[in-house]
């Protein structure tokens, strides 16, 4: 299963019970982006970064790699998808 979060506009307060819930799981995490207000500072930041780089994977460089939108988002769907068929299930974070 892959199971999409969304992060909301930013205060970790704000999050939906089920999100939390999956946030702070053993599962792992591809963030869409590591650069947002819930994943730069608080708890669950802290969080993250106790679980590793090995369990919670920014995926930042796709964009930054990316030439275009559809070339960005192709690769990320990519690397959902792989991580998913390697690890099973995941959360992806957006």
């Amino acid at each position: 299963m892959i199971y999409c979060v969304g992060l909301g506009p930013g205060d970790v307060n704000a999050l939906p019970a089920k999100a939390h819930t999956l946030l702070t799981s053993n599962l792992p995490i591809l963030l869409r982006t590591q650069r947002h207000p819930c994943t730069e500072a608080g708890p669950l930041a802290e969080h993250f970064a106790s679980r590793g780089p090995a369990n919670v994977i920014p995926l930042d460089d796709e964009y930054e790699t990316g030439r275009t939108f559809e070339e960005t988002y192709d690769a990320i769907v990519e690397r959902v998808l792989r991580t998913h068929a390697t690890r099973g299930d995941i959360v992806y974070a957006v």
